[in-house]
């Protein structure tokens, strides 16, 4: 069975599965990157209610 397959038939299975291959990094990466973005947005969200308390503590003791 095995000897029965051609040069043609073995690269285009692994054609095939190269393309499968890359399709599945591409989406690796672009959920990479949007798990990044999501972290970067935590931590600025983090950055700006730290620097609000900040002023509302400096406008709580001015008074």
């Amino acid at each position: 069975m095995i000897s029965a397959i051609g040069f043609s038939e073995v690269m285009a299975s692994l054609g095939s599965m190269a393309i499968i291959f890359l399709c599945a990094c591409v989406v690796a990466w672009f959920g990479y990157c949007i798990s990044s973005i999501a972290r970067t947005a935590d931590a600025l969200e983090r950055i700006a209610d730290k620097l609000e308390d900040e002023d509302a503590e400096e406008e709580g003791g001015a008074k």
